[in-house]
């Protein structure tokens, strides 16, 4: 009776999904590509993904320990979320991902981490969630409205954007975005982040205690 559970994807599981193999994965889908409403695990592959609405899309959890994924969307990338607020992650551990999308490319409702892999994004925002911690990879993302953003979507965490490692690369094309949003905390510990085309505004604690923070070209210390 639920609208929200019937089937809407090429790939649609009510249970946990894990994907994996050798032969790549080419979806094309007029609403989401894969739906899952439990935790969505990859473990590798190649996924090719054209969606009229979500590429990949999990009530619970996204965990990805690698894999090459192309992906185009009319709406999310990687999206994440439950009814249940203290659920819906995403965790990317490694992988290539070329992702070009119309709204958010990762959006996880309570978190999203980021220890290694190559993202391409092209999209309104990169990376959307209440916390965002990103440890490593290699991170190129375009965008019209925020880069990273971290708002109040969950009660499992005080929002905050946390970057310990990596290499962050932003760049902006809008009427009043933001590079690097936090709606509280801001962390920046290690890593490199440039940006240009808008800057990084917090509205909480800021804790700069280490990495390099490029802006418009312009390493900055404070």
């Amino acid at each position: 009776k639920d609208p929200d559970r019937k089937a809407n994807a090429v790939i649609y599981s009510c249970t946990d999904l894990t994907l994996r193999g050798e032969a790549p994965l080419i979806i094309n889908s007029s609403k989401n590509g894969i739906v899952c409403r439990d935790k969505l695990r990859f473990l590798g592959g190649e996924y090719v993904i054209t969606a009229g609405s979500k590429a990949v899309a999990a009530d619970n959890a996204i965990w990805i320990a690698g894999g090459d994924f192309r992906m185009k969307a009319e709406t999310d990338g990687f999206h994440a979320e439950n009814k249940d607020n203290m659920q819906g992650s995403i965790y990317i551990g490694g992988g290539s991902f070329d992702i070009d999308v119309a709204d958010d490319a990762v959006h996880g409702q309570t978190m999203v981490q980021i220890d290694d892999g190559r993202l391409s994004i092209a999209a309104d925002e990169g990376i959307e969630s209440t916390r965002v911690l990103i440890n490593g990879g290699e991170l190129d993302i375009r965008a019209t409205g925020d880069g990273i953003n971290a708002g109040k979507k969950s009660d499992a965490y005080r929002p905050k954007i946390e970057i310990t490692g990596g290499s962050v690369t932003v760049t902006m094309d809008g009427k009043d975005p933001d590079a690097i949003d936090s709606n509280a905390d801001l962390v920046i510990s290690g890593g490199t982040v440039s940006v240009s085309g808008a800057g990084i505004d917090w509205d909480g604690e800021l804790d700069f205690t280490g990495g390099t923070v490029i802006i418009e070209g312009e390493t900055v210390s404070e």
